[in-house]
Formats: structure tokens, C-alpha cells, sequence
């Protein structure tokens, strides 16, 4: 029997054996009892292993995304854009460039007042569900903070283009503005800086860059884009 090894269920199988032909007291059975066994003991170690790695991922998807829209959080953001700037692993690998967009909300401050905070937790969803509609599958889109949403444009460094986006975006929005509220109706401003890896930046000050932008569209009467050259 303990010739065999642990090659002894192989042997067993290939005879075509049962436990009919052993003595309960037999070495053979102890072995296959330990055989057994021990395949119990890795099948649920594996499927422990997978439960444990996909927990892993949902509580690091969960630490990236806000529980409120379903886009990127501050901490999704700062990956995505670190990411963006970071120069290639690759020596011959040209840095992509692309485009970061700051938006926010105009007059949303008077949903939260006047209809209450779920009224505002809403509209915020419906922007959410916007910007993920006008956006494409390599890109990123953030919320930040209260109404203030960033998007990671890949590869998008046309002027005319990104305007054409802005002013989708921005009708999109203006419709989401509640009926219950009078005109002015609840739009969007957008500060917009195009990256091209000209020169190493930080990413807070390239979010600086798009935030000037911002603060002009909303100088300029809101509801528009300022790219910033």
C-alpha cells in the first residue's frame, strides 16, 4: 500500500476498485480518506481565495466611487488623473494627451432651499447619469464634492470639439432643472484645460487651471465654457 504513494487513488481508479475490495482496517483506505481530505481542503481554500480577491475589488471600487452618482470620488479623481500625467513606462511610448474640465452647477443651491436636499440628491444623480452618457468607456468623469464634477477627456485637445461637448452637456443639464423653480433654470458652468505633456505639472495645479476657468465662465453669466489656453 504504501508503495503506492500518493499515487494509490490513481492506481484504484485505473483497476477500477471499489471500497469493496479493501478491509476497513486496510492502509489503502486511510489513504484515500486522507486523499479526500486533503482535495476537500483545497477546493474550499481556492474558493475562499476567489471570495477574498473579489471582496478585495468591491471594497477597492467602493473607496473610488461615490455612493451618490456612481462616478469616481476626490480619491478615484486623483488615481485617474496621476495616472493621466504619469509619462510612459515604455522609452518610444508617446504621453497621450488630453483634456480636464472642471464643472459646476449653477443656482443649485436654490433645489437644496427651496425644494429640499432629496430634490438636490436627485438632480445630482440625473448630472451623474448625463456626463456618463456624454462621455466614452477610456474616459473619466468625477464627482468631487457637493456639485462640483471633473471629467478626464483622453486624447481630446480640439477646441471646436470640446465646446460642441460643453454645450451638450450643458443643455442636458438646464433640462434636468426642476419645473417647480422659476427661471433662471439650474445650468452648468465649465473651466476646460487641455493637456499635451509639454511639461511636467502637478495635478493640483493643473485642476487650478481648469477651477480659473471655471470661476470666468461664471464671471462671463454662467451657463457656459471657458477653455483656458
Amino acid at each position: 500500500n504504501f508503495g503506492f504513494g500518493i499515487s494509490l487513488h490513481h492506481a484504484i481508479r485505473a483497476a477500477g476498485l471499489t471500497d469493496d475490495d479493501f478491509a476497513p482496517s486496510d492502509l489503502a483506505m486511510e489513504l484515500l480518506f486522507l486523499h479526500e481530505a486533503n482535495r476537500g481542503v483545497l477546493t474550499e481554500l481556492s474558493r475562499f481565495n476567489a471570495q477574498l480577491a473579489q471582496s478585495r475589488e468591491q471594497a477597492l471600487l467602493q473607496a473610488l466611487t461615490d455612493p451618490l452618482t456612481g462616478l469616481h470620488n476626490r480619491r478615484g479623481l486623483e488615481q485617474a488623473l496621476a495616472q493621466a500625467l504619469r509619462p510612459p513606462d515604455l522609452p518610444d511610448a508617446v504621453p497621450q494627451p488630453f483634456a480636464l474640465v472642471h464643472l459646476d452647477l449653477d443656482r443649485f443651491k436654490q433645489v437644496n432651499d427651496q425644494l429640499g436636499h432629496q430634490a438636490g440628491d436627485d438632480l445630482l444623480r440625473a448630472v451623474g447619469q448625463v456626463l456618463r452618457g456624454q462621455i466614452r468607456r477610456a474616459d473619466t468623469a468625477a464627482r468631487i464634492g457637493g456639485d462640483e464634477f471633473v471629467l478626464i477627456l483622453k486624447g481630446m485637445t480640439s477646441r471646436p470639439a470640446l465646446n460642441q461637448l460643453a454645450q451638450r452637456i450643458i443643455r442636458a443639464i438646464e433640462e434636468l432643472s426642476p419645473e417647480e423653480l422659476p427661471p433662471p433654470a439650474t445650468s452648468a458652468s465649465l473651466g476646460i484645460v487641455i493637456w499635451t505633456h509639454d511639461a511636467p505639472i502637478d495635478p493640483d495645479e493643473i485642476l487650478a487651471i481648469a477651477d480659473r476657468g471655471l470661476y470666468e465662465s461664471k464671471a462671463r453669466g454662467r451657463g457656459c465654457a471657458t477653455i483656458v489656453a
